[in-house]
C-alpha cells in the first residue's frame, strides 16, 4: 500500500542540494518548497529513498522523512499553493 511522506533537507552545500533534488524529482517526488518534498511510496521504496539520500549527506546536513497519516486530517495548505489532492484521494488534507 502507498503512504504519502514528507521529506525536508537543510544541505549546505550547492552541489549536494542540487544533487538531492534532482534525485527526489527523478524518483517522482512533487516539491512544494524549495527544500520541502511530497512522495506517495510503498514502504520499501520509501526506506530505500531515505537510504540513498543519508549516503548523499554529510554530517552537519540534515535530512527529514514523516510518513503522514491522510486519513485522520481535516484540511492541508502550502507555500506554493501545491494540489496536494494528487496524493489524497477525496477530500483528507493535511497542515503543513
Amino acid at each position: 500500500m502507498k503512504m504519502t511522506y514528507l521529506l525536508s533537507y537543510d544541505i549546505s552545500s550547492n552541489k549536494r542540494r542540487l544533487k538531492c533534488a534532482n534525485h527526489l524529482l527523478d524518483v517522482g517526488a512533487k516539491r512544494i518548497q524549495k527544500s520541502v518534498f511530497v512522495i506517495n511510496a510503498r514502504k520499501p521504496i520509501a526506506n530505500a529513498l531515505y537510504s540513498k539520500l543519508e549516503g548523499m549527506k554529510e554530517m552537519s546536513d540534515l535530512l527529514l522523512m514523516v510518513r503522514l497519516d491522510t486519513q485522520n486530517t481535516a484540511h492541508l495548505s502550502s507555500g506554493y499553493g501545491f494540489p496536494f489532492s494528487v496524493f489524497q484521494g477525496k477530500d483528507n488534507l493535511i497542515f503543513i
